[in-house]
């Protein structure tokens, strides 16, 4: 907001890219994603904005996949701002915790849900001995829906999801409103 309000106010950005984020911003994740709030403030301001993230996977293996956001990201964000996406979407991309030349797919995706049954909470010491609390999911997937950023992810695809900032379930609010929109009088 500052760099376009204040910083760039007389040229704008054409695309604010946020990332390339360590670890993935998947389903649940972009609701306290600071790497999507980045795109979303973009989109707010009427700026395509695009959020990356690389995932990487607790194993025996530690190595972090860089080269495949590296190698990937410039040619798909290339290609994504050509073909362009309307105003008040911004796109969230993931790509998988696999070496660049592993991944031969991108595949359009919606926000999928995490499997609640892998949160956890761990309790840890800090450096000066006091306790604080983890709290996150477990990097596995049981058995994500099909077409959801966390199939695509598990399958070791580019995840491409459009987001929107309007969060309001559209059914409900006709449902709701169909119950209490009036005056005050019926709720007692």
């Amino acid at each position: 907001m500052m760099a376009v309000l204040h910083l760039m106010k007389d040229n704008p950005p054409d695309l604010v890219i946020s990332g390339v984020n360590r670890g993935y911003n998947i389903a649940d994740d972009v609701t306290y994603s600071g790497t999507v709030a980045a795109a979303m403030e973009g989109t707010a301001l009427e700026i395509p904005s695009i959020a990356l993230s690389q995932s990487f996977a607790e194993r025996d293996d530690p190595k972090e996949h860089w080269d495949c956001a590296e190698m990937h990201a410039p040619p798909l964000v290339k290609k994504i701002f050509e073909i362009g996406w309307p105003q008040g979407v911004l796109l969230n991309i993931n790509f998988p915790d696999l070496p660049a030349d592993k991944v031969s797919k991108v595949r359009v995706t919606q926000q999928g849900t995490r499997d609640q049954s892998q949160l956890r909470v761990d309790q840890r010491i800090d450096a000066r001995g006091q306790t604080y609390f983890w709290i996150g999911f477990r990097r596995i997937f049981t058995d994500p829906a099909a077409g959801t950023d966390l199939r695509a992810i598990s399958e070791g695809e580019i995840s491409v999801t459009p987001l929107h900032l309007n969060l309001t379930e559209t059914v409900e609010r006709q449902r709701l409103a169909n119950l209490l929109d009036g005056d005050l009088s019926g709720l007692g």
